[in-house]
Protein backbone atom coordinates (compact mmCIF):
# COMPACT_ATOMS: atom_id res chain seq x y z
CA UNK A 1 0.00 0.00 0.00
CA UNK A 2 1.36 3.49 -0.73
CA UNK A 3 1.10 6.12 1.76
CA UNK A 4 0.92 9.88 0.70
CA UNK A 5 3.31 11.13 3.52
CA UNK A 6 4.10 15.10 4.14
CA UNK A 7 7.38 14.01 2.55
CA UNK A 8 6.00 12.87 -0.55
CA UNK A 9 3.49 16.44 -0.21
CA UNK A 10 6.72 18.57 0.78
CA UNK A 11 5.82 21.34 -1.47
CA UNK A 12 3.05 21.45 0.65
CA UNK A 13 3.58 21.35 3.87
CA UNK A 14 5.20 24.71 4.48
CA UNK A 15 5.59 26.78 8.14
CA UNK A 16 3.08 27.96 9.96
CA UNK A 17 3.66 31.82 10.53
CA UNK A 18 1.88 33.51 13.93
CA UNK A 19 0.98 36.89 13.30
CA UNK A 20 1.12 37.29 17.27
CA UNK A 21 4.35 38.66 18.30
CA UNK A 22 7.18 39.03 21.61
CA UNK A 23 9.46 41.84 22.88
CA UNK A 24 12.04 40.24 24.43
CA UNK A 25 13.99 41.43 27.65
CA UNK A 26 11.42 44.08 28.55
CA UNK A 27 11.87 45.23 32.36
CA UNK A 28 10.12 47.36 34.50
CA UNK A 29 10.69 50.97 35.07
CA UNK A 30 11.76 52.11 38.29
CA UNK A 31 13.86 55.61 38.79
CA UNK A 32 11.49 57.85 37.35
CA UNK A 33 9.11 57.44 40.23
CA UNK A 34 10.81 58.47 42.32
CA UNK A 35 11.54 61.74 40.55
CA UNK A 36 9.47 65.13 40.05
CA UNK A 37 8.63 67.25 36.44
CA UNK A 38 9.18 70.98 37.28
CA UNK A 39 7.41 72.86 34.73
CA UNK A 40 8.51 76.56 34.24
CA UNK A 41 6.03 79.28 34.59
CA UNK A 42 5.07 80.97 31.39
CA UNK A 43 6.90 78.45 29.10
CA UNK A 44 10.33 79.75 29.59
CA UNK A 45 12.58 78.87 26.92
CA UNK A 46 16.17 77.83 27.41
CA UNK A 47 19.15 74.95 27.16
CA UNK A 48 19.94 75.31 31.16
CA UNK A 49 17.37 75.73 33.70
CA UNK A 50 17.97 76.85 37.01
CA UNK A 51 16.02 76.26 40.39
CA UNK A 52 17.22 78.18 43.24
CA UNK A 53 17.01 76.28 47.07
CA UNK A 54 16.41 78.30 50.02
CA UNK A 55 17.92 76.89 52.74
CA UNK A 56 16.09 76.81 56.43
CA UNK A 57 16.51 79.87 59.00
CA UNK A 58 17.92 78.43 62.39
CA UNK A 59 15.21 77.59 64.90
CA UNK A 60 14.58 80.98 67.56
CA UNK A 61 14.58 79.57 71.02
CA UNK A 62 14.75 82.80 72.62
CA UNK A 63 12.18 85.11 73.36
CA UNK A 64 11.49 88.51 72.66
CA UNK A 65 11.55 91.57 74.82
CA UNK A 66 8.52 93.26 74.56
CA UNK A 67 9.47 97.17 72.86
CA UNK A 68 12.36 95.27 70.75
CA UNK A 69 12.39 94.72 67.27
CA UNK A 70 12.68 91.50 66.03
CA UNK A 71 16.91 91.11 64.76
CA UNK A 72 16.81 90.36 61.15
CA UNK A 73 19.22 87.34 59.88
CA UNK A 74 20.31 86.23 56.45
CA UNK A 75 18.33 84.35 54.37
CA UNK A 76 20.50 82.30 52.23
CA UNK A 77 20.02 80.37 48.58
CA UNK A 78 21.86 78.32 46.38
CA UNK A 79 21.10 76.67 42.90
CA UNK A 80 21.07 73.57 41.07
CA UNK A 81 21.74 73.99 37.24
CA UNK A 82 20.34 71.42 34.97
CA UNK A 83 21.58 71.39 31.28
CA UNK A 84 18.97 69.99 29.34
CA UNK A 85 19.32 67.28 26.12
CA UNK A 86 17.75 65.31 23.92
CA UNK A 87 17.64 61.90 23.78
CA UNK A 88 15.66 59.07 21.26
CA UNK A 89 15.63 56.19 18.79
CA UNK A 90 14.13 55.72 15.77
CA UNK A 91 13.18 52.88 13.02
CA UNK A 92 12.22 52.92 9.66
CA UNK A 93 9.86 50.29 8.15
CA UNK A 94 9.59 51.10 3.99
CA UNK A 95 6.37 50.21 2.66
CA UNK A 96 7.33 47.32 0.87
CA UNK A 97 7.68 45.70 4.41
CA UNK A 98 4.64 46.70 5.15
CA UNK A 99 2.58 45.59 2.52
CA UNK A 100 4.44 41.58 2.64
CA UNK A 101 5.06 41.38 6.33
CA UNK A 102 2.62 38.69 8.03
CA UNK A 103 2.48 41.19 10.89
CA UNK A 104 2.01 44.33 11.73
CA UNK A 105 5.44 46.00 11.16
CA UNK A 106 4.32 49.57 11.75
CA UNK A 107 2.60 48.24 15.54
CA UNK A 108 5.73 46.34 16.46
CA UNK A 109 8.00 49.38 15.54
CA UNK A 110 5.55 51.83 17.73
CA UNK A 111 6.12 49.59 20.47
CA UNK A 112 9.17 48.99 20.45
CA UNK A 113 10.48 52.65 19.99
CA UNK A 114 8.35 53.40 22.62
CA UNK A 115 9.47 50.64 25.47
CA UNK A 116 13.08 52.05 24.55
CA UNK A 117 11.88 56.10 25.04
CA UNK A 118 10.78 54.78 28.59
CA UNK A 119 13.90 52.89 29.09
CA UNK A 120 15.84 55.14 28.13
CA UNK A 121 14.51 57.78 30.59
CA UNK A 122 14.93 55.73 33.25
CA UNK A 123 18.94 54.84 32.73
CA UNK A 124 19.29 58.73 32.20
CA UNK A 125 17.36 59.26 36.12
CA UNK A 126 19.65 56.49 37.23
CA UNK A 127 22.45 58.47 36.43
CA UNK A 128 21.26 61.63 37.78
CA UNK A 129 20.05 59.61 41.25
CA UNK A 130 23.45 58.13 41.21
CA UNK A 131 25.01 61.70 41.59
CA UNK A 132 26.97 63.30 44.83
CA UNK A 133 30.00 62.16 47.09
CA UNK A 134 28.27 61.37 50.00
CA UNK A 135 29.09 57.25 50.27
CA UNK A 136 27.92 55.14 53.28
CA UNK A 137 30.08 51.60 53.11
CA UNK A 138 29.36 48.38 55.41
CA UNK A 139 32.88 48.85 57.15
CA UNK A 140 35.79 51.55 56.47
CA UNK A 141 35.36 54.09 54.40
CA UNK A 142 36.72 53.11 50.62
CA UNK A 143 35.34 50.48 48.17
CA UNK A 144 38.52 48.46 48.39
CA UNK A 145 38.33 48.10 52.40
CA UNK A 146 34.79 45.98 51.22
CA UNK A 147 34.92 42.00 51.50
CA UNK A 148 32.35 39.45 50.56
CA UNK A 149 31.28 39.18 54.09
CA UNK A 150 29.90 42.88 54.11
CA UNK A 151 26.79 42.33 52.80
CA UNK A 152 23.34 44.78 53.27
CA UNK A 153 22.12 44.10 57.48
CA UNK A 154 19.46 45.06 59.30
CA UNK A 155 21.96 47.46 61.29
CA UNK A 156 23.40 49.07 58.24
CA UNK A 157 19.66 49.71 57.15
CA UNK A 158 18.96 52.05 60.35
CA UNK A 159 22.46 53.37 59.84
CA UNK A 160 21.21 55.11 56.66
CA UNK A 161 17.88 55.79 57.64
CA UNK A 162 19.61 57.77 60.71
CA UNK A 163 22.11 59.19 58.79
CA UNK A 164 19.01 60.93 56.69
CA UNK A 165 16.81 62.07 59.29
CA UNK A 166 19.85 63.62 61.28
CA UNK A 167 20.72 65.40 57.81
CA UNK A 168 16.59 66.86 57.77
CA UNK A 169 16.76 64.90 54.38
CA UNK A 170 13.06 65.10 52.86
CA UNK A 171 11.23 62.06 53.18
CA UNK A 172 8.05 60.83 51.42
CA UNK A 173 4.32 62.04 52.48
CA UNK A 174 4.24 58.64 54.57
CA UNK A 175 7.58 59.59 56.13
CA UNK A 176 9.69 56.54 54.87
CA UNK A 177 12.81 56.89 52.16
CA UNK A 178 13.30 54.96 49.53
CA UNK A 179 16.38 52.96 47.98
CA UNK A 180 17.15 50.84 44.92
CA UNK A 181 19.45 47.51 45.37
CA UNK A 182 20.08 44.81 43.00
CA UNK A 183 18.62 41.83 42.83
CA UNK A 184 21.72 40.62 44.04
CA UNK A 185 21.65 42.90 46.90
CA UNK A 186 17.76 41.96 47.70
CA UNK A 187 19.09 37.80 47.91
CA UNK A 188 21.65 38.69 50.52
CA UNK A 189 18.96 40.74 52.37
CA UNK A 190 17.27 37.52 52.50
CA UNK A 191 20.09 36.10 54.37
CA UNK A 192 19.77 38.48 57.22
CA UNK A 193 17.65 37.04 60.36
CA UNK A 194 15.73 40.25 60.75
CA UNK A 195 15.46 41.60 56.97
CA UNK A 196 13.94 38.14 56.60
CA UNK A 197 10.73 39.03 58.09
CA UNK A 198 10.59 42.16 55.21
CA UNK A 199 7.36 40.68 53.99
CA UNK A 200 5.38 41.29 57.05
CA UNK A 201 6.32 45.21 57.07
CA UNK A 202 4.34 45.60 53.97
CA UNK A 203 1.61 48.15 53.22
CA UNK A 204 -1.21 46.65 50.98
CA UNK A 205 -0.26 50.00 48.20
CA UNK A 206 2.74 50.01 46.94
CA UNK A 207 4.08 53.04 45.82
CA UNK A 208 6.73 52.51 43.33
CA UNK A 209 7.08 50.10 40.53
CA UNK A 210 9.43 47.12 42.06
CA UNK A 211 8.96 47.94 45.16
CA UNK A 212 8.84 44.59 47.81
CA UNK A 213 8.32 46.26 50.66
CA UNK A 214 9.59 48.20 53.31
CA UNK A 215 11.77 48.00 56.80
CA UNK A 216 13.26 50.31 59.42
CA UNK A 217 11.79 53.62 57.25
CA UNK A 218 13.41 52.66 54.26
CA UNK A 219 11.08 51.11 50.87
CA UNK A 220 12.94 48.81 49.04
CA UNK A 221 13.02 48.84 45.51
CA UNK A 222 14.54 45.80 43.40
CA UNK A 223 16.19 47.06 40.01
CA UNK A 224 18.26 45.24 37.65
Amino acid sequence: MAATTSTTLSAEVKTAYDADYLIAAQSANYHDGLCDVRDFKGGMRGSVKEFPIVESLQPATTALTDGTDVTPVLLRASAITVTLAEYGNAVQPTRFLGAVAYVDVYKQAAEAVGYNMAESMDLVVRGVMGKGARVQYATGSARSSQATTNKISSALVMRWVTLARGLKVPAYPDGLYAAVIHPYVHYDMLQDSVLQTLSQYQDPDMLMNGEIGHWGGLRFIVSP
